[in-house]
């Protein structure tokens, strides 16, 4: 379970390394997505603000290939982690299709 948390946390501190440091203290800039760009599900817009305060976990989905999540999906569940500190999210490829 540690080496799934601790690829997970790799796996979104990596693209920090590519876009430059971000300094102790400092507040990235917010993302948003809308439009053309991406969106909900629902078709609102998302914005990186709602992931402050807790820890998150991404997971990439191919809809042919959705069920590629399901071990870590069910491992992290299975830790009954506290929802007000834990939160998953979601990036569906609707083009992989």
């Amino acid at each position: 379970m540690k080496k799934v948390i601790t690829l997970c946390c790799a796996a979104l501190l990596l693209p920090s390394f590519v876009f430059g440091p971000l300094p102790v203290g400092e507040k990235p800039s917010q993302v948003v997505l809308e439009g053309d760009q991406g969106n909900r599900v629902n078709g609102g817009s998302w914005s990186s603000d709602e992931l402050v305060g807790a820890v998150h976990v991404l997971f990439y989905v191919d809809p042919d290939e959705s069920d590629l999540n399901n071990a870590a999906s069910d491992a992290l569940k299975a830790e009954h982690f506290d929802k007000a500190q834990y939160r998953s999210v979601a990036i569906i490829n609707m083009d992989a299709t």
